[in-house]
């Protein structure tokens, strides 16, 4: 009898083993081949920001990849955005502010980049320069800071409009949607990469938020518009709206719901996709009205497509408190995948 309970513990302890040695995230895990996910962290200001790794081979979330790989190391408050350059990851964090600079392959911080305040998202413009929006210390005082890829230095600063966001490359222009910061603005910067200088400034919606390229060029801006959540009535509220501009002028812009968004569009560069009234809506490049029928009633806070296979991947922040979730939706729009995540996601990278 004792012989037989100690042969059940010892293969009870074996398989017990077995499954942590399976489900460590260090062991036979490839960082090339997989979706990266940031996590703000807790709205409160409490906790870190993460990444989370989806493992292409296994169809798994590994979280907290950077404290995995880095001695538990924090990477901050507020994780705004992330991106790929070459070999290398780019964090952007809000507390302290700052870019940690990793490499991809192991995911090993190498260093950082400092002298920014509150930095939203940064984007390659070159071979040797990237661009860094950002608030400003006091959150009105908008700009674009010129980051030199090579020495991983700040070589100037390209003052813009307030509460720079997203930004998009068109030829040698890069456009930035300002949505105002912590006040209210409703232009969109056009900044030659040539110059690294402003050259025309477009009046589009209020708050600008995000914007695409579609396949004949022109450039689609999803402005949130304004929730006054101050005056009970509502009365100060204003509507958003969805933009096309082409050749530097707004050719074409319909009203949305108020908090419109996250405009992603689609691998054939034809279609948009963007959340408001809480769900997932589309909308074709040709087409004059917008559909008010949901696309997927499902909450969401960050869409992305997956350049290989066209499935739409979001992510949903829940409480901004608590896990968030990964949903997978194939291209007919029905859930094929949902993981748990890290407390508010907020972005999808695909390598």
């Amino acid at each position: 009898m004792n012989r037989i309970f100690l042969f059940i513990i010892l293969a009870s302890v074996i398989v017990l083993h077995s499954c942590r040695k399976d489900n460590d995230p260090k062991v036979e895990t490839s960082y090339d081949n997989g979706v990266f996910i940031t996590n703000e962290g807790s709205s409160t200001g409490m906790g870190t920001g993460t990444i989370s790794f989806y493992d292409n081979a296994k169809n798994r979330i590994i979280d907290t990849v950077y404290q995995l790989e880095n001695q538990d190391e924090e990477l901050g408050q507020r994780l705004s955005s992330m991106a790929l350059i070459d070999d290398r990851i780019y964090a952007l964090v809000n507390d302290p502010p700052r870019i940690i600079i990793i490499n991809k392959e192991d995911f090993k911080k190498i260093g950082f980049i400092e002298g920014l305040d509150l930095p939203r998202h940064i984007l390659q413009v070159s071979d040797t320069k990237a661009y860094v929006s950002q608030w400003g210390e006091d959150g009105y005082t908008g700009s674009i800071k010129v980051i030199d890829i090579p020495t991983s230095s700040i070589i100037k600063t390209i003052s813009t409009a307030g509460g720079p966001e997203k930004m998009i490359k068109s030829g040698n222009t890069i456009y930035v949607a300002n949505s105002g910061g912590y006040g209210l603005d409703s232009v969109v910067t056009a900044i030659s990469v040539l110059t690294d200088e402003v050259v025309n400034t477009i009046e589009v919606g209020i708050a600008p938020n995000s914007l695409v390229s579609d396949q004949t060029g022109s450039i689609w801006v999803l402005s949130q518009g304004l929730d006054d959540w101050q005056v009970p009535t509502g009365e100060n509220d204003r509507q958003g709206s969805l933009s096309k501009i082409t050749g530097n002028q707004v050719v074409w812009s319909k009203q949305v719901t108020k908090g419109a968004r996250n405009l992603t569009i689609n691998n054939d560069k034809n279609r948009l996709y963007f959340t408001m009234n809480n769900w997932i809506y589309d909308h074709g490049i040709n087409d004059d009205a917008i559909s008010l029928v949901p696309y997927i009633e499902r909450a969401c806070n960050g869409l992305a497509f997956d350049p290989d296979t066209g499935n739409l991947w979001a992510v949903d922040a829940t409480s901004f408190q608590f896990f968030g979730e990964l949903l997978i939706f194939d291209t007919d729009g029905k859930l094929i995948e949902d993981h748990q995540l890290g407390v508010a996601p907020n972005g999808i990278y695909f390598q």
